[in-house]
């Protein structure tokens, strides 16, 4: 199946915006907390605060009203939204969403606008300054609207109106009856939408106030983002640490439900209720905070200039890149807006927690996950014997074999191989330190595996984990060590320099960047070939400005420079760009030199390394070399860019030919394989080598057969696949193929955004994502969001309609003859959907997750066995126990809190997950205990998998060390 694509992919329109160079400042944002809705009885009074509104109707032009004064209520916001949009079409006769925004600090806020104003005119924006301000009956002293609505909190007197008008009133009810919409068109900036809850829900009691204080961890199970869902919009997570909140006991793993709330300081997310022994709980609390301090904000006000700037750009500005959003490592609590990944864990601390009857709010801990029917009692806390239980005693031969220190006596440094079976750790022998790799210890240096600019150790593995290499430093000289063993001294320091360090090469031209406890990185100080039987390393001489390449211990020609993002091995030989004393460029292969050029760039290596290619240019000509062969040579061009090459080493490439040659063309020419395709291309929506979204002007075929690029046609943009030209849209998101290259998709924008598979144009939607083909490219899925519901479209037809989508759980079977998606009808509320019936009806489902590293490693909620007979899922029983249960095809396999790392074995007669209990890890197979560990390493997601269909493997820590941990099932 094809990796998925989250969210909607960027689009290409069809007049470029103008590329801008500037600078972005945002003012810091006094941020209030947020007050419990609904305290007390007495009529609310929201606080006087000073606003601006501001509506861009046009690209590059901003309309802005005068700052006026108004009460702090986002329904009132709302309102004046709605005023500003009204006198700038019946004053300008111009059409578009706009917003306001307010501050209680009238010198911040207006210096807030006059700034923004001020960059937007230095960017040669139109401003507008109409003067206008909100002289309505919603200004402040004049009272709320007439009809407040059940969605904003803010804008009721007391409790006692909001119970009677929505929890027992037709609006109330109505709204609860339909579906959460995912319309952001009709939002306009504020992403408020018309089907929300308030922000605290005093609904089973009166809030408990002696709970006040109190801090609770929530991660969160679903992708939140204010820009889309809007005001009121309810996610779901779970609590990862127990907390007592009054009399109330909170277990780890309880249900949580998460809610957007706004003021006039901007977005956050609270807590409004968790769910205790099949309670519901419903609770106030702060607004949340992200749990690592180093998003703070900082991470905020940036994303408050990133919003501005997307804002002004209309989504499509700095040419046809897409400007920079919040990523997974970059979540956003509050401000300007909420974005905040799957897997993100908030801190809220507690205003109150409403009461109910004690025999529902009894303490009691999560318990460790066990089998069915054996009690917490016979099981230790991650004890290494096998306990026995219902679901028998694992009898499977269990072998340990210890790879070196955890991560904490190796002082938070190792690295984990990209296979996820072995490991490097650092270590100290005195003074003197070292490298253990699998459980041997390596030479003693004066450093090991690090230099001065390195705050962990820098290993680097093959794909497979049976290479290892690095740099140990004794005295002045560099040394390299591969597989253990000292190789070659690389490098000699002058005399007394004191640590010393290799000019970093990027990897990931032959494999992905090595995953371990670092920062994730391209560059590392040795490159090993994908069989592990040459490196290679870039070093200088002392007191010489030149540098040459080291490989397998052989120094190679002297360079004026090397470039360390363009050395690849291909075919097991050594390719890299160096600049000879003379300043020519040459691309060497081993030791010898390839013909001189004025400029090499765009070093590409197909995926199985097997062959390179790069653009060229000498005396004005443009050339692509593939595999030391240069093809024609273009004269005319004015410049070359975006070379891509496919599987099978064909090229496709963007160029200009300048005005009055002997073919004149205004816009940049797209060539694939040396030869001219079309002019007028614009760029489209491709994948990169990991499956990941990226700016492309030509799509291949995985087998390199066929390639899609969009140009210009008459009335817009258009898809060109195989050299049909598909109709005019107004501008072309994705393109993808299928698998087998057989079968294609593209996303058309033309008001809606319109999928066309092979062709067919499926109906209009909002919103879609996660299209996939199945195995055999013959059938198609994805999520659509539209104004009335949201629904999964299968084979080009719709399901019933949806509150939301559970994340990464739409699939196709193996044999591509069966689907399989997550979906809620309402919160808490959700069911899994086989082939269009209903397997099961669930509170939620459990998004598993690592939990001790960043990114946050996901996997399915929902998935078939290899076989494709067997479904399996991990839900929260409602049953009063506080805990999980893992299920497979409706049998309840294993009791327990969360799960991870859950896989069946290749012939699909096995199924092993990996249960959490609060204190340690212990292994289930096939329902049945193993092993119990303090920790697992989650470093990358292979460190726990099957190796083959009898015999699985993961990587634990007790006792202060390490273990690759093999598990012989054939035994059981």
């Amino acid at each position: 199946m094809e990796r998925s694509v989250g969210s909607m992919p960027p689009v290409c329109i069809a007049i470029p915006a103008p590329r801008l160079n500037w600078k972005v400042c945002a003012l810091p944002l006094l941020v209030l907390l947020i007050s419990p809705a609904f305290a007390g009885e007495g009529a609310y009074k929201p606080p006087a605060s000073h606003y601006f509104c501001t509506s861009n109707p046009a690209p590059n032009t901003r309309y802005y009203s005068a700052l006026f004064d108004m009460a702090a209520s986002a329904q009132l916001e709302q309102q004046a939204g709605k005023a500003f949009r009204q006198f700038l079409s019946e004053k300008y006769g111009v059409h578009a969403a706009a917003n306001c925004q307010g501050n209680p600090d009238q010198k911040m806020i207006q210096g807030q606008m006059q700034q923004t104003i001020a960059q937007l005119k230095s960017a040669k924006w139109k401003i507008v300054e109409t003067g206008w301000t909100n002289s309505s009956s919603t200004q402040a002293g004049t009272g709320e609207a007439s009809h407040p609505d059940c969605n904003y909190a803010d804008a009721w007197k007391s409790v006692a109106e909001y119970k009677a008008a929505c929890e027992n009133g037709a609006q109330s009810s109505s709204s609860a009856a339909q579906p959460q919409s995912q319309d952001t068109s009709s939002q306009g900036s504020t992403g408020q939408t018309q089907n929300s809850m308030p922000v605290a829900s005093s609904a089973g009691g009166q809030s408990n106030a002696t709970a006040a204080g109190t801090t609770l961890v929530v991660r969160i199970m679903e992708a939140v983002d204010s820009a889309k869902d809007g005001m009121g919009h309810q996610y779901r997570g779970i609590v990862t640490q127990a907390a007592d909140a009054a009399s109330v006991t909170i277990p780890r793993g309880s249900p949580a439900v998460v809610i957007l709330a706004k003021n006039q300081s901007g977005w956050a997310a609270h807590l409004q209720s968790v769910m205790v022994k099949g309670q519901t709980i419903p609770v106030s609390s702060g607004p949340a905070t992200l749990m690592n301090s180093s998003l703070g904000s900082a991470q905020n006000m940036a994303s408050g200039a990133m919003n501005t700037v997307s804002s002004a750009l209309g989504g499509f500005g700095f040419g046809h890149k897409k400007p920079h959003a919040p990523s997974e490592a970059e979540a956003v609590a509050s401000g300007n807006r909420v974005v905040l990944p799957p897997g993100t864990q908030l801190h809220f601390v507690l205003n109150g927690v409403s009461s109910a009857p004690s025999a529902a709010l009894g303490g009691g801990s999560a318990g460790m996950a066990q089998p069915m029917g054996t009690s917490s009692a016979s099981i230790g806390a991650a004890s290494n014997t096998i306990a026995g239980g219902t679901g028998g005693t694992l009898k499977a031969k269990v072998s340990e074999v210890v790879l070196g220190p955890s991560p904490t006596k190796a002082g938070g440094k190792y690295v984990v191989s990209p296979d996820g079976g072995h490991y490097a750790a650092f270590a100290m022998h005195g003074s003197r330190e070292l490298i253990i790799i699998d459980g041997v210890e390596g030479p003693e240096f004066d450093h090991a595996g690090h230099a001065y600019t390195v705050g962990a150790i820098d290993v680097v593995f093959t794909k497979d984990g049976k290479h290892s290499a690095y740099v140990g430093q004794s005295g002045d000289s560099l040394i390299v060590v591969v597989d253990g063993k000292q190789r070659a001294t690389v490098q000699q320091l002058p005399k007394g320099a004191g640590m010393g360090e290799l000019q970093a090469i990027g990897t990931a031209l032959n494999y992905p960047p090595t995953v371990s406890n670092q920062a994730m990185n391209a560059r590392h100080p040795i490159l090993l070939s994908p069989s592990g039987a040459h490196y290679a390393c870039i070093a200088t001489d002392p007191g010489k400005p030149w540098s040459h390449m080291v490989l397998d211990g052989v120094r190679g020609p002297d360079m004026m420079a090397i470039d360390q993002d363009q050395v690849a091995f291909v075919n097991e030989q050594l390719v890299y760009v160096g600049t000879t004393p003379d300043r020519k460029r040459h691309v060497v292969v081993n030791d010898k030199l390839g013909p001189e050029y004025d400029e090499v760039r765009f070093l590409r290596v197909t995926d199985d390394a097997k062959h390179y290619g790069f653009a060229a240019q000498l005396n004005g000509a443009f050339t692509v070399v593939v595999d030391g062969k240069p093809g024609t040579p273009h004269h005319l061009l004015t410049w070359m860019t975006d070379l891509v090459f496919s599987s099978n080493a064909r090229t496709g490439f963007m160029a200009q030919l300048p005005a009055g040659g002997p073919v004149e063309h205004n816009e940049p020419v797209l060539f694939v394989d040396d030869h001219e395709v079309a002019k007028d291309v614009r760029p489209c929506t491709g994948l990169d080598r990991m499956g990941n979204p990226l700016s492309a002007y030509v799509v291949f075929s995985p087998d390199g057969a066929k390639y899609a690029y969009a140009k210009v046609v008459p009335g817009g943009v258009a898809a060109v696949i195989d050299s049909k030209v598909g109709r005019a849209y107004d501008g072309i998101g994705m393109i993808q193929f299928s698998q087998d290259s057989k079968h294609n998709y593209f996303v058309g924008q033309r008001g809606q955004y319109f999928v066309v598979v092979d062709g067919k144009e499926m109906t209009g939607v909002n919103r879609m994502d996660n299209f996939i083909f199945s195995n055999d490219g013959m059938r198609f899925a994805y999520l659509a969001y539209m104004q009335d519901g949201n629904h999964v479209v299968v084979d080009g037809k719709d399901s019933p309609r949806y509150y939301n989508f559970i994340g990464h759980s739409l699939a196709f079977s193996p044999d591509s003859k069966h689907y399989i998606y997550a979906a809620c009808t309402n919160i808490m509320k959700c069911e899994v959907v086989r082939d269009g019936n209903t397997v099961i009806n669930v509170p939620a489902l459990s998004e598993f997750s690592a939990r001790t590293l960043k990114p946050v490693y996901m996997f399915p909620p929902v998935f078939f066995s290899p076989d494709s007979n067997t479904v399996a899922y991990s839900y929260a029983k409602s049953d009063g126990t506080s805990q999980s249960v893992y299920v497979l095809n409706g049998q309840e396999l294993v009791h327990g809190t969360t799960f991870e790392f859950p896989s069946f074995s290749p012939d699909s007669k096995h199924f092993v997950v990996m249960g959490w209990n609060g204190h340690g890890y212990s292994f289930f197979a096939d329902g049945k205990m193993g092993p119990g560990y303090q920790e697992l390493l989650e470093a990358n997601l292979n460190i726990a998998r099957f190796e083959n269909p009898n015999t699985y493997r993961f990587l634990g820590i007790k006792d202060g060390s390490v273990y690759r941990v093999t598990v012989d099932l054939a035994a059981n």
